[in-house]
């Protein structure tokens, strides 16, 4: 037998080849879901096609990334009255008084306040 062959057929290449099984759509689950997929959908997908499986969730794009990109191709094709594409000040979200909390900023994502001092919303974890 040649060496691949004899590494398979022993009790360690058992082992190596189950670990490898079980280790696939682990991996690719949790890539899944931290690009913004379905986790169970992933995880089936990569337990039966194996690797090339794992390989299509690897190049598949970031959810949460293609939002920010036509975030920021709607704020640069649209640039303010004055001709400028950059962000200044006037694109910024409304800052609005609240007697009760102090002041806050009203998230475009998902419509949460949050306290003006967060950059970032509680809800929805989007940047001003």
């Amino acid at each position: 037998m040649s060496g691949v062959f004899a590494l398979l057929a022993s009790p360690l290449g058992v082992v190596i080849l189950i670990a490898y099984w079980l280790a696939t759509p682990l991996l690719g689950r949790w890539v899944a879901g931290e690009k913004g997929y379905s986790t169970g959908a992933w995880f089936w997908l990569c337990l039966f096609l194996g690797v090339f499986a794992l390989i299509a969730i690897c190049g598949a794009p970031d959810k949460s990334s293609e939002f920010q990109l036509k975030e920021l191709h709607r704020k640069f094709s649209n640039p303010p009255s004055g001709g400028s594409s950059q962000l200044s000040p006037q694109n910024a979200p409304p800052i609005a008084a609240d007697p009760v909390k102090g002041d806050f900023w009203v998230c475009k994502k998902c419509g949460m306040k949050n306290r003006a001092a967060e950059a970032a919303c509680k809800g929805c974890g989007s940047y001003r």
